[in-house]
């Protein structure tokens, strides 16, 4: 054991209430990877007795005290006359002597930055589909170098890795899934996606990817068709819809229209049906369900299709059953959320815009509602992000005027 050893071990054991400076030190040194310049570690009324320990055990000049009290430990001073060899010696006994493991916390930082620069990076390699994702996690690297230094790096990568794969693929699923069998295909644990991080990922990214931070989280997955139960997957229409299921033609869609009543179609209703027809091949899609009552009871020509906002699974499959020749029109909001509803669904077989097309919005500009700040600055974000969209025309006079709300459409 090294003289400096034992004379700590001799003080610690003489007076045990100098541990928390010597720890102090330590702490110092793990913090910068040594030992070098000043340190402050009290007043010395606080010090009391322990600051004569101290003053005992280093040069004279290593121990100043100002006239306010201060008390400075000066390392220069402390190995002044040790070599470096000696030097990492004194640090080296100090560290046996509190039975700790000496560190370099500096170093370990770079090392995690490093580390975790190369997992966005390859990342990023591994889900070239998912591009803004990747854009959004290399803009906070610091973020992630916590989330690493807290739960290491390698926990990190298998978080990251299987959230990209759930993400990845319900940004091309249409079919309803239950979160149960989701995480369990993925994570092998069918309680993986409960409230947690993993879940806070997939829908942070999912929010990401459908370009709406404020997405409500509790929603946000049902928008990706995922469910509790995928049978409750319904959809609403009314028109003279009939279809073909395992050979048999069914016609009671088209029976309860020629009544005056609404149908309900499920997911496994919608699931395996080979075609639809429809006799007049038009169809309407309608966002909000008091103006698909109206239209209802206005007994509208085709189909109308209850989209109930953002289409869920059901929607989309009747949307996309739709013969290729069906003239399809949609009739919604014209706010930011209306506009991307009817993309949506334009994706899945081309529509135009009825009642909430540009020239009815310039029409009934009495009857529009201002957008908020926020929202026109969200609107505004997205005509510019987006030089692609679909309905660019409408949602720049929304901009202009205010957006119209399918319950204030007039036909006057």
């Amino acid at each position: 054991m090294s003289e400096i050893a034992k004379i700590l071990e001799h003080l610690l054991a003489t007076t045990p209430d100098l541990r928390p400076l010597l720890e102090q030190i330590a702490d110092r040194c793990d913090k910068a990877g040594d030992l070098s310049g000043t340190m402050t570690i009290g007043e010395r009324a606080d010090l009391g007795p322990r600051l004569g320990s101290l003053q005992g055990i280093f040069p004279v000049k290593a121990v100043a005290v100002s006239r306010a009290g201060r008390v400075t430990l000066r390392f220069n001073a402390i190995f002044q006359n040790l070599d470096a060899a000696q030097r990492q010696a004194w640090i080296a006994a100090l560290y046996a002597t509190l039975g700790r493991t000496r560190r370099n916390r500096s170093a370990e930082r770079r090392h995690l930055a490093v580390g975790t620069a190369d997992l966005l990076a390859s990342w990023r390699l591994a889900f070239p589909d998912l591009i803004p994702i990747a854009d959004s996690l290399e803009a906070a690297p610091e973020a992630w170098e916590r989330r690493a230094r807290a739960g290491g790096l390698d926990s990190l990568r298998r978080q990251l890795f299987l959230a990209g794969e759930i993400v990845r693929f319900l940004a091309g699923n249409r079919q309803p899934i239950a979160g149960a069998e989701l995480a369990a295909r993925f994570a092998g644990d069918s309680k993986a996606l409960r409230p947690g991080d993993l879940r806070t990922l997939v829908t942070d990214w999912l929010a990401i990817l459908a370009d709406d931070p404020e997405a409500d989280r509790g929603t946000l997955l049902s928008r990706f068709q995922v469910v509790d139960n995928p049978t409750a997957i319904k959809v609403t229409l009314f028109g003279p819809l009939v279809y073909t299921l395992g050979g048999r033609r069914f016609d009671w869609i088209s029976q309860l229209w020629q009544a005056g009543q609404t149908a309900t179609l499920s997911w496994d209703n919608l699931r395996d049906i080979e075609q639809v027809e429809l006799p007049a091949e038009t169809a309407l899609t309608c966002e909000n369900e008091t103006p698909f009552c109206r239209l209802a009871r206005e007994a509208q020509p085709g189909l109308t299709i209850y989209t109930a906002g953002f289409p869920n699974a059901a929607v989309c499959r009747l949307v996309e059953l739709l013969p290729s020749s069906c003239r399809l029109r949609h009739w919604g909001d014209t706010d930011l959320a209306g506009l991307c509803i009817a993309a949506q669904l334009h994706a899945i077989h081309p529509l135009t815009l009825w009642r909430c097309d540009r020239p009815t919005i310039l029409r009934l500009r009495n009857l529009l509602t201002p957008l908020s700040s926020h929202a026109l600055e969200r609107a505004q974000s997205w005509l510019q992000t987006h030089p692609a969209f679909p309905f660019a025309p409408e949602l720049a006079a929304t901009i202009a005027h205010g957006w119209l709300e399918q319950e204030a459409w007039s036909p006057t």
